[in-house]
Protein backbone atom coordinates (compact mmCIF):
# COMPACT_ATOMS: atom_id res chain seq x y z
CA UNK A 1 0.00 0.00 0.00
CA UNK A 2 2.88 2.40 0.56
CA UNK A 3 3.98 2.02 -2.78
CA UNK A 4 0.58 3.30 -4.06
CA UNK A 5 1.16 6.33 -1.71
CA UNK A 6 3.82 7.14 -2.85
CA UNK A 7 2.77 6.75 -6.42
CA UNK A 8 -0.28 9.11 -6.01
CA UNK A 9 2.16 11.50 -4.27
CA UNK A 10 4.64 11.31 -7.38
CA UNK A 11 1.98 11.61 -9.92
CA UNK A 12 0.94 15.26 -8.35
CA UNK A 13 4.11 16.58 -7.78
CA UNK A 14 4.52 16.67 -11.70
CA UNK A 15 1.31 18.57 -11.79
CA UNK A 16 -1.29 15.48 -12.43
CA UNK A 17 -5.01 16.17 -11.45
CA UNK A 18 -5.85 14.72 -8.28
CA UNK A 19 -9.25 13.12 -9.85
CA UNK A 20 -6.29 11.59 -12.88
CA UNK A 21 -4.02 10.37 -10.06
CA UNK A 22 -6.49 8.52 -7.78
CA UNK A 23 -7.83 6.97 -11.31
CA UNK A 24 -4.15 5.52 -12.10
CA UNK A 25 -3.55 4.22 -8.21
CA UNK A 26 -7.05 2.83 -8.34
CA UNK A 27 -6.65 0.84 -11.90
CA UNK A 28 -2.95 -0.04 -10.61
CA UNK A 29 -4.43 -1.38 -6.95
CA UNK A 30 -7.11 -2.88 -8.98
CA UNK A 31 -4.82 -5.25 -11.48
CA UNK A 32 -2.52 -5.86 -8.62
CA UNK A 33 -4.52 -7.50 -6.17
CA UNK A 34 -6.46 -8.96 -9.27
CA UNK A 35 -3.60 -9.96 -11.22
CA UNK A 36 -0.48 -10.38 -9.09
CA UNK A 37 -0.11 -12.94 -6.27
CA UNK A 38 0.88 -12.23 -2.96
CA UNK A 39 3.46 -14.28 -0.68
CA UNK A 40 0.95 -15.87 0.63
CA UNK A 41 -1.38 -17.27 -2.55
CA UNK A 42 1.61 -18.31 -3.34
CA UNK A 43 2.08 -20.43 -0.14
CA UNK A 44 -0.99 -21.68 -0.97
CA UNK A 45 -1.12 -22.60 -4.17
CA UNK A 46 2.32 -24.26 -3.29
CA UNK A 47 0.51 -26.67 -0.25
CA UNK A 48 -2.04 -27.20 -3.38
CA UNK A 49 0.51 -28.33 -5.95
CA UNK A 50 2.11 -30.49 -2.52
CA UNK A 51 -1.77 -32.09 -1.90
CA UNK A 52 -2.10 -32.70 -5.34
CA UNK A 53 1.47 -34.64 -5.96
CA UNK A 54 1.50 -36.89 -2.95
CA UNK A 55 -2.48 -37.85 -4.36
CA UNK A 56 -1.28 -38.46 -7.80
CA UNK A 57 1.88 -40.66 -6.22
CA UNK A 58 -0.11 -42.34 -4.57
CA UNK A 59 -2.45 -43.08 -7.28
CA UNK A 60 0.23 -44.01 -9.65
CA UNK A 61 1.92 -46.51 -7.08
CA UNK A 62 -1.37 -48.43 -6.55
CA UNK A 63 -1.42 -48.57 -10.57
CA UNK A 64 1.94 -49.61 -10.86
CA UNK A 65 1.73 -52.22 -7.95
CA UNK A 66 -1.61 -53.40 -10.04
CA UNK A 67 -0.03 -53.43 -12.94
CA UNK A 68 2.90 -55.20 -11.22
CA UNK A 69 0.73 -57.93 -10.11
CA UNK A 70 -1.22 -58.62 -13.35
CA UNK A 71 1.97 -58.88 -15.13
CA UNK A 72 3.45 -61.73 -12.65
CA UNK A 73 0.41 -63.24 -12.95
CA UNK A 74 0.52 -63.20 -16.61
CA UNK A 75 4.45 -64.72 -16.18
CA UNK A 76 2.71 -67.13 -14.07
CA UNK A 77 0.38 -68.49 -16.69
CA UNK A 78 2.24 -68.06 -19.65
CA UNK A 79 5.18 -70.21 -17.94
CA UNK A 80 2.95 -72.84 -16.90
CA UNK A 81 1.27 -73.01 -20.37
CA UNK A 82 4.75 -73.62 -21.69
CA UNK A 83 5.94 -75.77 -19.43
CA UNK A 84 2.68 -77.79 -20.57
CA UNK A 85 3.77 -77.38 -24.08
CA UNK A 86 6.73 -78.51 -23.66
CA UNK A 87 5.90 -81.63 -21.57
CA UNK A 88 3.56 -82.60 -24.74
CA UNK A 89 6.33 -82.46 -27.18
CA UNK A 90 8.49 -84.02 -25.06
CA UNK A 91 6.11 -86.85 -24.73
CA UNK A 92 5.53 -86.81 -28.74
CA UNK A 93 9.64 -86.78 -29.15
CA UNK A 94 9.53 -89.75 -27.10
CA UNK A 95 6.95 -91.57 -28.55
CA UNK A 96 8.74 -90.93 -32.06
CA UNK A 97 11.91 -92.11 -30.78
CA UNK A 98 10.62 -95.38 -29.77
CA UNK A 99 8.60 -95.73 -33.37
CA UNK A 100 11.76 -95.02 -34.91
CA UNK A 101 14.21 -97.50 -33.08
CA UNK A 102 11.64 -100.03 -33.23
CA UNK A 103 11.64 -99.98 -36.77
CA UNK A 104 15.19 -99.48 -36.97
CA UNK A 105 15.61 -102.67 -35.29
CA UNK A 106 12.98 -104.58 -37.29
CA UNK A 107 15.32 -103.51 -40.36
CA UNK A 108 18.56 -104.41 -38.82
CA UNK A 109 16.74 -107.58 -37.72
CA UNK A 110 15.68 -108.41 -41.24
CA UNK A 111 18.79 -107.31 -43.07
CA UNK A 112 20.52 -109.60 -40.60
CA UNK A 113 18.11 -112.64 -41.56
CA UNK A 114 18.60 -111.77 -45.50
CA UNK A 115 22.40 -112.15 -44.37
CA UNK A 116 23.00 -115.00 -42.64
CA UNK A 117 21.08 -116.70 -46.20
CA UNK A 118 22.60 -115.11 -48.16
CA UNK A 119 26.10 -116.40 -45.83
CA UNK A 120 24.76 -119.70 -45.85
CA UNK A 121 23.81 -120.26 -49.39
CA UNK A 122 27.37 -118.39 -50.34
CA UNK A 123 28.64 -121.25 -47.80
CA UNK A 124 27.21 -123.88 -49.51
CA UNK A 125 28.60 -123.03 -52.80
CA UNK A 126 31.89 -122.83 -51.57
CA UNK A 127 31.85 -126.10 -50.41
CA UNK A 128 30.42 -127.66 -53.80
CA UNK A 129 33.17 -125.98 -55.65
CA UNK A 130 35.91 -127.06 -53.37
CA UNK A 131 34.21 -130.99 -53.56
CA UNK A 132 34.26 -130.49 -57.31
CA UNK A 133 38.06 -128.69 -57.51
CA UNK A 134 39.04 -131.91 -55.04
CA UNK A 135 37.08 -134.83 -56.90
CA UNK A 136 38.48 -133.42 -60.29
CA UNK A 137 42.00 -133.11 -59.11
CA UNK A 138 42.09 -136.44 -57.80
CA UNK A 139 40.38 -137.79 -60.95
CA UNK A 140 43.22 -136.13 -62.63
CA UNK A 141 45.64 -137.51 -59.87
CA UNK A 142 44.41 -141.34 -60.59
CA UNK A 143 44.62 -140.98 -63.95
CA UNK A 144 47.98 -139.33 -64.19
CA UNK A 145 49.03 -142.56 -61.63
CA UNK A 146 47.25 -145.17 -64.36
CA UNK A 147 49.21 -143.29 -67.38
CA UNK A 148 52.93 -143.77 -65.40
Amino acid sequence: MNALYSLYDALLSIDVPADKAKAVVSAMEQEMSSVLATKSDLQNTQLLLRQELTVVRDSLKQEIATVRDSLKQEIAAVRDSLKQEIAAVRDSLKQEITAVRDLLKQEIDGNRVHLEQKLDLLRSSMTIRLGSMLFVGMGMLFAALKLT
